[in-house]
């Protein structure tokens, strides 16, 4: 169980084997921070950074070095309409970095939303040795909200034979079908497509370790065609507890009810008050979470494509037993029958001996240490169960649906270089005129994520193009920004997100552009460069320096300056040359535009020159 203020933890399992380095990482959301995603390879690149868990006012250089280098190793899978967008920073623009990495996608049951919270993770050997792999099953997004959580780390390596491991096919076969549930506009490329495959086949040859205290492993895919399960039942056993934030009449009547005695179920007060009093009697004790153990979060139900405030609790754990034997399943779906008919959801279930993860023994109260039991509080089922608020919810329904209609509708953007070379003018077809339901007042307006509201353009209906005159280039996004506000009598429902489209014309100095609007001035070059020079990546810094970039100076640039460099340069060149073909992108980079030459030192060049000589061989191919 992970406390709401350890979203480092998560940091933290994305460390690489030793001996390895990570090839790609696949990742599953319902909601997408850009900014969480954004920091995302700092765990990646700067593997003993302790610069405290990814924040949203993370140093721009940091996440510079760090996308550029894994930006393109990460491939993550959302549900459409439900990318959140991000509050206009300093680092904004370096989402450009990460346009290629996001896919929008959509349950192929219609009325289903895609709700996974799954990472896998491959890993190459940086000499000899199998491929090796990581499976991370979270019941929390990819965002920065704080929630009582659960994660499930498997490591494993792929083994050599024939016929597949069958408890691996679940989860390699949905590996397999994302790609094909990501809407037209936004499919991921050839390149993409490969590597995905590889991974689904190595997924079904991999032998992941268990556990301690675990005997047995399955994976749970819902929502997706799929061929034999290793397990045919997911409650093939009495349930001894349920932790669920969202509950529903109909879930615990078919699924437990029948075979469910003396269990406990902990869950959001809201949820309960909703449930039936007959219903919750299935339970002999029913808690929440202690109002001094909540903390308010942005997340989502999963029947709802629509943002709430919820409170802390947002775990998602069953525990049954069976004579010694107990099973714990935990990850993405709520006790919800939509999570179990028509979401696309994801799950880890681990079996072992009842005394060892037991339903007493989760829920047990240690002598001189806090648990989970002492976050709970008793809860008095209601006599009559709060009545949904119909017009609130037909609201919400409408919104999901035109949420989804605009996803559809928007086709691509077409980006024309204005005659100053500088800005560039940007038009948004559409696949045909908006259609917008009179019958519900409704308001929409967009803009790309860089630019402030004062930007936005309305959407009126038979729009079929959108367009703004003159855009930095630095400013140019695929991120655009939709809002849509719809009013009833008695209720109102405003709703925010991005929508990633495919751009066509972009400039080629964008990239170049952007770096020197992160950098401004040598000082901050010459900084980053001790950063790619002082990447703890493979031993680069002393692990016991903590705060990598406060120990990287910031002096006026001179030349005790470069001839510190130099020194670091040279010990690169010998020890790890990988980081001299980072800089030579860099230097590259700047030189595409006037602005960033203006960047490099007046004497960078005679320092840098030698350098560069000696990591091409004579033939003027880089050494391996």
């Amino acid at each position: 169980m992970l406390r709401p203020t350890e979203r480092k933890h998560f940091f933290e399992l994305l460390r690489h084997p030793e001996g390895y380095e990570l090839n790609f990482a696949i990742g599953t959301t319902f909601s997408l921070d850009l900014t969480t995603l954004l920091t995302l390879p700092i765990g990646f690149a700067f593997l003993d950074y302790e610069g405290n868990e990814a924040n949203e006012n993370q140093d721009p250089l940091l996440i510079l070095e760090s996308v550029k280098q894994f930006s393109n190793k990460i491939a993550v899978f959302c549900q459409t309409g439900q990318i959140h967008v991000p509050a206009p920073r300093q680092h904004r623009i370096l989402n450009a970095y990460i346009e290629n990495s996001v896919f929008q996608v959509q349950a192929p049951i219609m009325g289903g939303v895609f709700h996974p919270k799954v990472w896998i993770l491959r890993f190459e050997p940086q000499e000899t040795g199998p491929i090796k792999y990581r499976v991370i099953c979270l019941s929390r997004n990819l965002t920065f909200d704080k929630s009582w959580d659960t994660e499930v780390m498997l490591d494993g390596e792929v083994i050599e034979r024939s016929n597949a491991f069958g408890v691996c096919r679940p989860l390699s076969e949905f590996v397999a079908k994302l790609p094909e549930i990501a809407i037209n506009n936004n499919k991921p490329s050839k390149q993409i497509l490969k590597i995905i495959s590889t991974i689904s086949n190595e997924l079904l040859v991999t032998q992941f370790e268990l556990p301690d205290g675990f005997d047995e492993l399955y994976f749970w895919s819902l929502g997706l065609e799929s061929g034999k399960k290793a397990k045919s039942n997911l409650f093939e056993w009495p349930v001894k507890a349920v932790v669920s934030p969202f509950l529903c009449d109909g879930f615990i009547n078919r699924y437990i009810k029948e075979q469910t005695k003396n269990a406990i179920l902990v869950s959001r007060r809201d949820s309960l008050d909703a449930v039936n009093k007959e219903t919750l009697s299935t339970f002999e004790k029913i808690f929440t979470l202690d109002d001094g153990a909540s903390e308010i979060e942005q997340e989502e139900e999963a029947e709802k494509e629509i943002q709430n405030e919820l409170t802390g609790l947002h775990a998602k754990i069953f525990i049954m037993e069976n004579g010694w034997n107990a099973s714990i399943v935990t990850g993405s779906a709520n006790a919800t029958m939509a999570a179990f008919t028509k979401n696309v959801e994801f799950m880890v279930e681990l079996i072992g001996k009842k005394s060892r993860c037991g339903a007493d023994l989760f829920l047990a109260n240690i002598k001189g240490e806090t648990t989970f039991a002492d976050m709970l509080t008793s809860y008095t089922p209601q006599e009559k169960p709060v009545a949904e608020n119909s017009e609130k919810r037909m609201l919400e329904d409408k919104m999901t649906k035109f949420c989804r209609y605009i996803a559809e509708n928007v086709r691509n953007g077409k980006v024309t270089l204005n005659e100053d070379g500088k800005t560039v003018a940007l038009s948004i077809s559409c696949n045909s005129p908006f259609k917008i339901d009179t019958k519900v007042p409704t308001n929409i307006a967009c803009r790309p994520i860089t630019l402030t509201n004062v930007h936005e353009k309305n959407i009126l209906p038979n729009t079929d193009k959108i367009s703004w005159d003159s855009i930095s280039i630095e400013a140019l996004t695929a991120f655009i920004a939709f809002k849509i506000e719809m009013k009833t009598a008695n209720e109102s429902l405003t709703h925010e997100f991005a929508l990633r489209i495919s751009l066509e014309g972009i400039p080629e100095d964008r990239f170049s552009r952007i770096t020197s609007a992160i950098l401004q001035n040598r000082d901050e070059f010459i900084r980053l460069l001790m950063l790619i020079l002082g990447n703890p990546l493979d031993g680069g810094q002393d692990p016991g320096d903590s705060d990598i970039l406060d120990s990287i100076p910031r002096p006026a640039y001179g030349a005790n300056v470069l001839n510190g460099l130099l020194e670091m340069l040279l010990i690169a060149i010998s020890r790890d040359p990988k980081r001299i073909d980072r800089i030579e992108e860099l230097v590259a980079d700047l030189k595409m535009t006037e602005e960033g030459k203006k960047l490099l030192p007046e004497s960078f060049e005679t320092i840098w020159n030698p350098i560069i000589e000696v990591r091409k061989g004579r033939n003027g191919s880089k050494y391996q």
